[in-house]
This record gives C-alpha cells, structure tokens and sequence, in this order.
C-alpha cells in the first residue's frame, strides 16, 4: 500500500467535522482508515469514542465486489453498504482499519 492512491472518504451527519477517513488503494486493494479528531468537543473525561456518540455520522466506503469489509483492529465484520454509520463501525472502538 505504499505505493497506493490516496483517496479521501466522504463523511457526513452531525459529527462530520470530528473524523477523519481516507482509502488507500493499490491494485485491486482498498484499505481504508478511520479514526476521530478533535475530541475533546464531543466526549467529557472518562467517556469513549464508541457507538452513539457518532449519532447520525456516517462514511462513504468505496464499491467492494463481496460487500464485506473485514476491520483488522477488532476482527469485526462490516457489511458494506455505500453508507456506513460510524456508530457501528466504531461500535466498541475508537479507531478502523477496514480491508
């Protein structure tokens, strides 16, 4: 992947502004990551980045053939709708690497 295209993932919903995604590309490789920004505006001390903290915020992935998006940090699978919300894929979480 070192090689690969940079894309930048379009995000949306209330949270937008506080995560970052991008895809990296190589072939027919995609590996994706996802991990939050700016925190301190959205959680209080002792409160993780997980699940409904995200509300209605959302990804865009990229069109994968199978659908399935495996993350390599938790091992959990994604089913892979174009749009993703972040509260299930930072479920219990704070940080993705989706392959």
């Amino acid at each position: 992947m070192q090689q690969g295209n940079y894309v930048p993932l379009e995000t949306g919903g209330i949270r937008q502004d506080h995560i970052i995604a991008f895809a990296r590309t190589y072939e027919q490789k995609v590996a994706i990551a996802i991990a939050p920004r700016f925190l301190t505006k959205i959680i209080q001390p002792g409160q993780f980045p997980f699940g409904q903290v995200w509300q209605d915020t959302y990804v865009l992935l990229p069109h994968k053939s199978d659908g399935l998006w495996t993350d390599a940090v938790t091992g959990k699978q994604i089913v892979g709708a174009e749009k993703v919300l972040l509260s299930q894929i930072l479920s219990d979480h704070c940080v993705a690497l989706l392959m």
